[in-house]
């Protein structure tokens, strides 16, 4: 189900999620992405191309779509090898860039079985998360200092619904 890919999203849903979320226009979300690339997140091109996946990318160009030379470039529509979270051929995840040096903090707390619900914002800036236990109708909240860093997956719902345009422009 991974693959180990990464996509920041299209530039369609960029422009739905700047139209119905400020502050997710590619110009907001650009520089935190390449923060992330530069440092705890390395991207890199696939190191072992199947014959198969390059014969796809010829074919659609042969078929009049265009070639996008970085899927993760502000204009990204098109075909192309997408990029991969790796590191020295290995799968980099987000548990490798950012929990496993941060740890040993004194002020990390790992809530494992939760599902965020919603993403507390105060005078314009993300503040924490709601979340829920999976055996729990309780709502709980952390709060940071500096900054919320939101990962989700494939799986259940990678965008938040409290974005309705976001929401609906992936369904």
């Amino acid at each position: 189900m991974n693959a180990m890919m990464f996509s920041e999203g299209t530039l369609g849903l960029r422009r739905v999620a700047a139209r119905g979320c400020p502050g997710w226009s590619w110009a907001d979300v650009e520089p935190v992405f390449a923060r992330s690339a530069a440092g705890a997140f390395p991207l890199a091109d696939l190191p072992d191309r199947h014959v198969l996946a390059e014969a796809f990318v010829h074919s659609a160009e042969a078929a009049g779509i265009p070639v996008a030379t970085d899927l993760n470039g502000e204009n990204n529509e098109g075909v192309g090898l997408v990029p991969v979270s790796q590191r020295r051929g290995r799968r980099f995840s987000v548990v490798d860039g950012y929990l496993r040096p941060a740890r040993r903090r004194p002020n990390l707390t790992v809530v494992t079985d939760a599902l965020v619900s919603r993403i507390l914002v105060e005078d314009g800036k993300a503040v924490g998360v709601a979340f829920r236990n999976e055996d729990d109708a309780v709502e709980d909240e952390a709060r940071c200092n500096r900054e919320v860093v939101v990962c989700a997956g494939a799986v259940d719902r990678p965008i938040s619904s409290s974005c309705p345009e976001l929401a609906r422009a992936r369904r």
